[in-house]
């Protein structure tokens, strides 16, 4: 079991089955504020997710998923974001230092 929580309160905002995140289906969960620094999302589908203000700084998200998701605000420095599709993803006011964007989908 995973628990996904608030990065400032701690609250837990989604509880996964699972041993990993890696290609799990989380379309359309409310993760604002989420902290997922460093987990390992690769391939996961977070198609219409909410990421407002979301920490995901240094997460492996390589294949994943992100369209029409909302990063407005998030941290995602450092964060592997290869092959990811971004296409009509909401993307004001994040921060993306260091991060790979190689192969990206960015329409």
């Amino acid at each position: 079991m995973i628990q996904i929580r608030h990065k400032a309160t701690g609250e837990v905002l989604l509880e996964v089955a699972a041993d990993t995140l890696e290609g799990q289906k989380l379309a359309g969960s409310q993760l604002a504020g989420a902290n997922l620094s460093g987990m390992k999302l690769t391939k996961a589908d977070l198609r219409n997710t909410d990421l407002r203000e979301a920490d995901l700084s240094s997460a492996e998200l390589e294949g994943a998923n992100l369209h029409s998701a909302c990063l407005s605000g998030a941290n995602v420095d450092n964060a592997n974001l290869r092959g990811v599709d971004l296409t009509d993803a909401f993307i004001r006011g994040g921060s993306f230092r260091n991060a790979d964007l190689s192969s990206a989908i960015l329409r």
